[in-house]
């Protein structure tokens, strides 16, 4: 008996963060965030 240990599907990266909205004096505002990495695909055990 023996089992084998599969890591499916790599997580996607996020979406890149909304750009800043405009500040009080007209200044440009901060570009956005990138959005954080997706979730690592599951991990599935076969015996």
């Amino acid at each position: 008996m023996f089992s084998k240990l599969f890591y499916q599907g790599d997580g996607e990266k996020g979406d890149k963060g909304d750009k800043g909205d405009k500040g009080d004096k007209g200044d440009k505002g901060d570009k956005g965030a990138e959005g954080a990495g997706g979730a690592g695909g599951k991990c599935t055990t076969l015996f």
